[in-house]
């Protein structure tokens, strides 16, 4: 006898990994087949189409490098395309987190100053840990040493656990570095 899994119990999981993932409601549909590359984006889409065929494999390999960049002007549809890669990973029930970073730090800081003296910790263990991470609008904060110090703890937890990282920033590495610092960018340079 060969046991199935039931079609609508695989639904359920998608769908609960869905509304736990923190993807916005209107992104939460997004597919790659959506997006309609520019001259200047068809690069993103070939990268992140890339990614989602060779996620398996990814995934297995013994290094940090298992992530995926997508960097470029406003409104060049980078939310977009990290939302449709995380939404096919969750079709695939891989849990995935997805944060606006500055909402992030806001969070973060909120729970340095609750009555709960493990919320701050707990919210940055959970981020060490999902198995997949979206970090849409890195460095748009202002970077407070405080704000560096919280990257650099998620972000170097995810490369000691080898977990993929995907980042979306309005600023490449070397922009990146000068707003958060040599440390946090060398660490998400090495998890893409």
């Amino acid at each position: 006898m060969v046991a199935a899994s039931c079609p609508c119990r695989e639904a359920r999981i998608a769908e609960r990994l869905l509304e736990r993932s923190g993807i916005p409601a209107a992104m939460r549909g997004a597919r790659l087949e959506d997006f309609r590359p520019g001259p200047e984006t068809r690069l993103m889409l070939e990268a992140a189409s890339r990614y989602l065929a060779e996620f398996d494999e990814i995934r297995r390999r013994d290094t940090p490098a298992k992530g995926l960049a997508l960097c470029g002007t406003v409104g060049a549809g980078k939310t977009m395309l990290a939302c449709a890669v995380a939404c096919e990973l969750i079709r695939r029930r891989v849990p995935v987190a997805f944060v606006a970073t500055p909402d992030l730090m806001a969070e973060l800081r909120a729970a340095q100053f609750s009555e709960s003296p493990r919320e701050l910790e707990e919210k940055v263990a959970r981020l060490a840990r999902t198995e997949v991470c979206v970090f849409d609008d890195v460095a748009k904060e202002k970077p407070t040493e405080w704000v560096q110090t919280q990257y650099f703890r998620i972000i170097d937890a995810r490369w000691r656990n080898l977990l993929p990282t995907i980042i979306t920033s309005n600023y490449g590495f070397e922009e990146i570095a000068a707003r958060l610092g040599d440390a946090v960018a060398s660490r998400l340079y090495a998890l893409t």
